[in-house]
C-alpha cells in the first residue's frame, strides 16, 4: 500500500514542487528572451539581495552536515570516533563557506581568499543556530539526515556544475552588454561557437544554463529534515515547505530580474535539486510498512498459498491421479469374511 508521505514530506507536495518547476521550464522554453526583454531591471536591490541569499540554505544545509556528524557521535565510546566527528565539526562548515563565499561575492571583492573568508563568516555564524536547532535530536536521527544532506548536497551540486560548463549558455545581461541578440541561444543547443568568439570573456558569462542560485534555493527544502530533530518543530513541516517554495520562486525571480538567467534557466536549477534531494531522501527514508499492514501481507500470503495448493489439487494431472485410484478400487475383488463357528 503506498503511503501519502515519505520523511514528512507528501507525495502532492513533491508533486507540486516539481510540477511547478516543469511548468516554468515549458514557458521558459518558449519565451525566455521575450520574458527577460520585458522585465529585466539591471542592478535592482531585489535582484543583488537574492543573488547573495539565494544559496545560503544550500551552503548552510551542506555544513551542518558536520554539525550532525559530530552531535551523533558526542558521547562516543572511543577517542578516534570522537575526534573524527570534531574534525567534521570544523571542516564541513569551512570548506560550505568557501564555497558561499566564492560564489556570492566574486564580483564584491578581488581576492578570492577574502571571499572564502567573508562567506566562512557568515556560515558559520548560521551553523551556531544549527547546533542549538538540534542539539537535543535522536543521535540515530542526527547521523541519518547528515548521510542525507551529504550525499543529495553532492548529487545537486555536481550536477549543476558539469551542465553550466556543457551547456556554455550566454547570459542576458552579457547580451545587453555586447548588443547583439543574435547571440541568444536556446537552452538545449549547447552551443561553444558563442565562447569562442569572446575568448576575453569571462567564462562565468556563459554559465546561464542552469542556474546555481535557484538550484540551492531549491535545496532549501532539504531543510525540512530539522524538524525530527526539534521538539517545537515537529508538525510544522508543512509551513517549512511552503516557505521554501516561496523562497525559492523570489530568488529564481530575482535572478531573472537583474538579467543574469533566462526563466528555463532558473526552473532547471529548481526542478534538477527538487528531483535528485527527492530520491535521496526517499531511498534514505524508505517507507516502512505499519502492523495492520504487515498482518494484511501476512494474510495475503496465506491465502496465496491456499489458492495455490488448491489450484495444484484441482489440476488435470491431480485430477487423473484421483480417478485412476478410484477405479482401481472398484476393480478389486471384494475380501470374503470367515464366518465365525
Amino acid at each position: 500500500m503506498l503511503k501519502k508521505e515519505f520523511a514528512n514530506i507528501k507525495y502532492y507536495q513533491a508533486a507540486v514542487a516539481l510540477g511547478l518547476a516543469f511548468l516554468f521550464i515549458i514557458v521558459g522554453s518558449f519565451f525566455d528572451l521575450q520574458i527577460s526583454q520585458s522585465i529585466v531591471s539591471f542592478g535592482n536591490v531585489f535582484g543583488q539581495i537574492c543573488a547573495y541569499l539565494g544559496p545560503l540554505p544550500g551552503y548552510v544545509i551542506f555544513g551542518s552536515v558536520g554539525i550532525l556528524f559530530f552531535l551523533s557521535n558526542e558521547d562516543g565510546e572511543g577517542k578516534s570516533t570522537f575526534y573524527l566527528s570534531a574534525a567534521c565539526l570544523v571542516i564541513f562548515p569551512l570548506l560550505s563557506g568557501a564555497l558561499y563565499g566564492i560564489q556570492v561575492f566574486d564580483e564584491t571583492f578581488s581576492s578570492s581568499v577574502l571571499q572564502a573568508f567573508v562567506g566562512i563568516l557568515i556560515v558559520s555564524f548560521c551553523e551556531v543556530g544549527v547546533y542549538f536547532l538540534c542539539r537535543k535530536g535522536n543521535k540515530n536521527d542526527c547521523y541519518t539526515i547528515a548521510i542525507t544532506f551529504l550525499f543529495s548536497f553532492v548529487t545537486v551540486f555536481a550536477l549543476l556544475y558539469l551542465l553550466k560548463k556543457a551547456g556554455l549558455r550566454p547570459r542576458y545581461i552579457f547580451l545587453n552588454e555586447i548588443n547583439d541578440f543574435s547571440y541568444y541561444r536556446n537552452w538545449w543547443d549547447f552551443d561553444s561557437t558563442v565562447q569562442a568568439a569572446f575568448p576575453d570573456t569571462a567564462s562565468t558569462m556563459f554559465e546561464s544554463w542552469p542556474s546555481g542560485h535557484a538550484g540551492l534555493a531549491a535545496f532549501s527544502i532539504v531543510g525540512i529534515l530539522y524538524c525530527k530533530l526539534n521538539e517545537k518543530m515537529k508538525g510544522k513541516e508543512n509551513i517549512y515547505f511552503y516557505v521554501s517554495l516561496a523562497f525559492t520562486f523570489l530568488v529564481s525571480f530575482g535572478r531573472v530580474l537583474d538579467g543574469h538567467h533566462f526563466v528555463s534557466d532558473v526552473a532547471f536549477g529548481a526542478f534538477f535539486s527538487y528531483l535528485f534531494a527527492f530520491l535521496v531522501i526517499y531511498l534514505v527514508f524508505l517507507p516502512k510498512p505499519t502492523e495492520s499492514e504487515k498482518e494484511d501481507d501476512e494474510y495475503t500470503t496465506l491465502i496465496g498459498n491456499y489458492s495455490l495448493c488448491k489450484g495444484t489439487m484441482n489440476s488435470p494431472r491431480q485430477k487423473d491421479i484421483q480417478k485412476k485410484k478410484a477405479q482401481s478400487n472398484i476393480n478389486k475383488k471384494p475380501h470374503k469374511r470367515k464366518k465365525s463357528l
